[in-house]
Order: C-alpha cells, then sequence, then structure tokens
C-alpha cells in the first residue's frame, strides 16, 4: 500500500522484488485509476552469492572511504564483474564483450575487479558536481559549482589511491632528460594546446566585437554557431578521432600508398555526408531555426537573422568537418607545429578581417546590403553580426585551405612522394550532387508552400522533412548511379541487416536436430 499512500509514479527495485511492485501496480491502478511504472535491475551479488543491499550489510556506499570501497569492490562475486561493468559504468559493450570471453577463458578476476574500480571513479566526479549544484552554489552563487568540480576531482583521485597502492605504485619526481619519452610528449602536445588556445581566443575576440552591436547580437551568434556544430561533431570529429590509430600506423611504417589510400577515404566520407547537410541547412535553415529556437521571447526577426547567420555558418560546416582529420594526419606524422601556424596565422586574418567586414553591414555599404538581401534580412535595422559570422567562415575556409596544402608538401617530404587516390573526382561528384540535391529541395520546397500552412510546429516540421528527405533521397540515387563507393557501401549494409534472416534459414531435422545451413 506504500506506492497508493505515497502516490509513487515510478518504483524501481531489484529482480528479486517483481512481484510487489507489479502489485502495488496493480493496487495503485484500482484505487487511483492511474498508472505507476515499474523499473527491475538485475541483483548484484558478492563472493559467497548474497545480494548486494541494505538489508545484508554488504552495499557499496558511494559515501564509503576509499579503502572500504576498494574493500568491497574485491570481494564481489565472479559473476557479477560484468553485470557491474554493464550497470554500473559507462564503459563500451564491446569492451565489456571482449572482457566477458576474457573470464570465459580464464584470466584472473581480480585484474577485472581493479580495473572496475577504476571504471566507478566517474560516480564520485559526479558526487562532487551535484554536490556543488545543491549545497554550494545556494551558499556562494556560480562559484560554488566549481568548488563542486574541484570536489569531484579530490573524490575521484582519492578512490584511486588504494588501487595504486596495492600495485606498488609511488610518484617519483625525475628530471625530463632522464624520461625522454615523455619529453617527446611535452614537446609534441604543446602546440596542439596552443592551437586549442587560439580557437577559443577567436570566439572570444568576436564575441566582444559583438557586445558593441544592438542587444541580442551575441546570443544569435551563439545559437546559430551551436546549430551548425552538430553534423562537425558527428561525422568531422569522430571519423578523425577513429581513422588516427590506422593513419599513425602506416606512417610509423613509412606505407606511403596506405596512409594516403586511410586519409582519402576519410575525406571523402566526410564529405558524403557533411557536403549535402551544408546545401539542406541552407536551404532549410528558417525551418531550423524556427523549430528549435522560434518560441518564447525569440521574436520573428530573431529568427530570420539567426537563419541568415546559420546560412554563413553551414558554408564553413565543411571546412571544420575536415580540418580534425587533416590535423591528426599531420599528428599521424609527428609534426605539431605546423598546424599551430595555420591556427596563427588564421587567427590573425579573423582578428583582422572582421572589423571591416563587421563594417560592411553597420554602415550598410553595398556589399553588406547585397548579402543581407540575398539572405532575405535587407529590411532587418541592425545586421551586423553577419559580419563576425562571415569573419568565422572565412576563417574556417582559410584555415583548412592552408591545413590540406601545407599536408600535401609534408606527406610527400616525409614519404618521399605521393600517391594518386582519385580524391579530386569524389570530391567533385559529391558537390555536383549534393548541389543537384539542393536545387530539387529547392522545388519541392516551392511547391509545399502551396499545400502547407507554417503557422504550426506541425507546418514547419511537416515541410521540413518532406523536403529533406525527397532531397536526401535523389542526392543517395544520383551518388549511387555516379558509383559512389560509400553510397554503394550503405546499400550492401542494408541489404545485409533486411536480408540476414533469409541468409541464416537453417533445415532442421525432424527431432530439432541442424543438419545445414
Amino acid at each position: 500500500y506504500d506506492s497508493v499512500a505515497m502516490k509513487v509514479d515510478l518504483e524501481l527495485g531489484g529482480t528479486d522484488q517483481t512481484f510487489n511492485m507489479l502489485a502495488g501496480r496493480q493496487l495503485v491502478r484500482a484505487m487511483q485509476g492511474r498508472e505507476k511504472f515499474v523499473m527491475t535491475t538485475p541483483l548484484l551479488t558478492d563472493a559467497k552469492g548474497v545480494k548486494i543491499g541494505k538489508t545484508e550489510g554488504n552495499v557499496i556506499g558511494i559515501t564509503d572511504p576509499a579503502t572500504d570501497f576498494f574493500g568491497k569492490i574485491m570481494s564481489l562475486g565472479d559473476d557479477a564483474i560484468i553485470p557491474c561493468f554493464t550497470l554500473l559504468t559507462d564503459t563500451d559493450l564491446p569492451d565489456i564483450e571482449d572482457m566477458k570471453q576474457k573470464l570465459l577463458k580464464g584470466d584472473n578476476p581480480m585484474m577485472f575487479k581493479k580495473k572496475l574500480a577504476f571504471a566507478l571513479t566517474a560516480v564520485f566526479y559526479n558526487l562532487g558536481i551535484i554536490a556543488g549544484i545543491l549545497f554550494f552554489v545556494p551558499v556562494w552563487g556560480p562559484i560554488g559549482l566549481a568548488w563542486g568540480v574541484a570536489l569531484g576531482a579530490f573524490l575521484h583521485l582519492s578512490i584511486q589511491f588504494p588501487v595504486l597502492a596495492r600495485l606498488n605504485f609511488r610518484p617519483r619526481f625525475v628530471s625530463l632528460k632522464h624520461t625522454p619519452g615523455l619529453r617527446q610528449v611535452f614537446l609534441l602536445s604543446l602546440p596542439r594546446v596552443f592551437a586549442l588556445s587560439l580557437n577559443q581566443i577567436i570566439i572570444i575576440i568576436l564575441v566582444s566585437l559583438g557586445s558593441l552591436l544592438s542587444a541580442g547580437s551575441i546570443t544569435i551568434f551563439q545559437f546559430s554557431n551551436n546549430l551548425r556544430y552538430l553534423p562537425i561533431g558527428i561525422f568531422g570529429v569522430s571519423y578523425a578521432i577513429a581513422a588516427f590509430p590506422k593513419l599513425t600506423e602506416a606512417a610509423l611504417k613509412k606505407s606511403k600508398e596506405v596512409f594516403y589510400a586511410d586519409l582519402g577515404a576519410v575525406v571523402e566520407t566526410i564529405l558524403f555526408w557533411v557536403v549535402p547537410l551544408a546545401g539542406f541547412t541552407v536551404l532549410l535553415r528558417a525551418h531550423i531555426v524556427r523549430l528549435a529556437l522560434g518560441a518564447g521571447l525569440f521574436g520573428w526577426s530573431d529568427t530570420r537573422l539567426t537563419a541568415a547567420a546559420l546560412a554563413i555558418f553551414a558554408i564553413s560546416m565543411i571546412a571544420e568537418a575536415l580540418a580534425p582529420i587533416l590535423i591528426r594526419a599531420f599528428y599521424a606524422i609527428g609534426n605539431t607545429r605546423l598546424p599551430l601556424v595555420v591556427s596563427l596565422f588564421t587567427a590573425l586574418f579573423v582578428v583582422t578581417s572582421a572589423p571591416l567586414l563587421l563594417s560592411l553591414f553597420t554602415s550598410r555599404r553595398i556589399s553588406g546590403k547585397f548579402v543581407a538581401s540575398f539572405l532575405k534580412v535587407g529590411d532587418l535595422s541592425d545586421v551586423g553580426v553577419l559580419g563576425l559570422v562571415l569573419a568565422f567562415t572565412l576563417g574556417s575556409i582559410v584555415h583548412v585551405t592552408l591545413l590540406a596544402l601545407a599536408l600535401s608538401f609534408e606527406t610527400r617530404r616525409y614519404f618521399n612522394g605521393s600517391v594518386a587516390n582519385g580524391m579530386r573526382l569524389a570530391v567533385l561528384r559529391t558537390g555536383i550532387a549534393a548541389l543537384a540535391a539542393t536545387l530539387v529541395g529547392y522545388g519541392v520546397l516551392y511547391l509545399l508552400s502551396f499545400l502547407i500552412s507554417l503557422s504550426t510546429f506541425w507546418g514547419v516540421l511537416g515541410e521540413a522533412s518532406i523536403t529533406f528527405l525527397v532531397g536526401a533521397s535523389f542526392y543517395a540515387a544520383l551518388m549511387y548511379v555516379m558509383g559512389s563507393e560509400e553510397m554503394r557501401s550503405i546499400i550492401v549494409a542494408i541489404r545485409q541487416k533486411t536480408f540476414r534472416s533469409a541468409s541464416l534459414l537453417t533445415e532442421i531435422s525432424e527431432n530439432g536436430d541442424r543438419i545445414s545451413k
């Protein structure tokens, strides 16, 4: 009856409590006429097979001292290792499956329990942040959140001390000259740190210039910048991270053909996804902004100006998506200085060009009026933020162009030559297909404007969805006809997943034994 008395909406418990929770759910439904949700979790057991819980006194508490916390983890039952990794950590599922196979082969479970203790340290880090939000912020204000992060970092470190002690690990201060490997890592990492700082400096300078414009200009800049970053993070950064080990391996082996083939394949794949998305972003810019931000105090003028800024940012989307893989190609061959030099030049370009481009819109010069009119915001009184967006976009294009030229020169020097890999043809093919798909989408959008009203959320969503689906389908078909390897790979993958059940059909004998495939 607790569920009825406390008006519970959600009840969480172990699988051994399933009957009680379902009975409580029926009582809530019968007596209060509403639904209560029930969620069960698998039971965790210790080395004796006793379930972990308050009743048994063996619960692992996040407030336990570090030594007790570590000791309880080491006393877990071997069968609980995999469930603990699955339920309590953010370890990737393939890694968990690999650990499971190693345990089945007889690997020492204690090794995995120590690894579990390290994986659970993230809980303590989050605990410090939660404490900062609940207790520090009400007392100290926003600075309390920073102290919560510091507390989480301290807890994150403290829980690792028992593991390090058992491994006989002791910190020892030595000179860099006695650790040449560490010295090399430091020298390679330093330019990367400065390069990342330059990107933030560029944003700070542009935001500072935005503060001189009308109220809301900085918000429009930030909103439009956030909207265009999604494809960059999904495709540009992800593919670059995944390809980096292979590029490094090829560079270490001086395998020129493999390096150029892998680099070209990643660039083509990124362009395959990002170029059409950039085109559709320009085409559906107003729909995207209205769906994401068109509510509350965000008025129609703000929506139009943000959409115009997003259209300019969309052009930089392609360059920004390519930059991570080009930079990692430099790192693969052991050169972190050239990307820093390119970033320095790009920062100088953006900083010097931003005031000039800003004046084109604030002074209502012909070029600025033309751009504003082309983006359908020529009637707005203050469109100066477009100058900042244009400076950032031009800087991104300059940045990736210089990176590509410098990488071409550096790889030829490193490998004593280059390899033709057909990348130019692939880029041309992608550009033509994306442009054609965008034009088809524009035609669909024009026709739908007579059929769908944009006065409601569902109208905007429907028009944008239909336009995108038709344009994307045309792009996919055109790329397939033009011989795109990426498109053919996608079709093969879809066929394999669709017809997998048919390919796995087996003939079964009368007694149920499998006799053939």
